[in-house]
């Protein structure tokens, strides 16, 4: 869970044109492969919300694996999978806005809480599948 905060950390230190650039460099791999499907070119406005889609994706998978992380981290303090789920909940959507707090402060980067709310998508995925993965092997064990 812990590297998983970091690398979280790292991307949110990213100051904004650093940040879109990452994130450019995913787009254009994409355009070039979708041109050589597609063999048109596509609009700015297009390429735009697509860029966007992109950078609210990286939100999305980042909290996923926290989620998840901060589920099993949690296996060692609460006891019952509700307990563990709900306690996980609570470490990484604190986690998620004292980021987008921090990245109020990094030049050329914004805190919104709508990003809040994108990663706790993300966050609600992750502890999904720690909890599906849980079950899965209590079930096993009693075997």
């Amino acid at each position: 869970m812990a590297i998983v905060m970091i690398i979280i950390f790292v991307f949110s230190c990213m100051q904004g044109d650093d940040s879109s650039d990452t994130s450019g460099a995913i787009l254009n791999a994409l355009v070039k492969l979708m041109e050589g499907v597609s063999h048109k070119d596509f609009s700015a406005n297009f390429l735009g919300s697509l860029h966007l889609i992109i950078r609210k994706l990286a939100h999305v998978t980042e909290y996923t694996a926290l989620g998840g992380c901060a589920g099993f981290f949690t296996k060692t303090i609460a006891p019952g999978l509700k307990s563990r789920s709900i306690f996980a909940l609570m470490i990484s959507v604190l986690y998620a806005a004292t980021d987008e707090i921090h990245q109020y402060f990094v030049p050329g980067r914004v805190g919104t809480w709508s990003d809040v709310l994108i990663d706790s998508i993300g966050i609600v995925f992750g502890i999904l599948i720690y909890r599906a993965l849980s079950k899965k092997r209590a079930k096993h064990s009693l075997h």
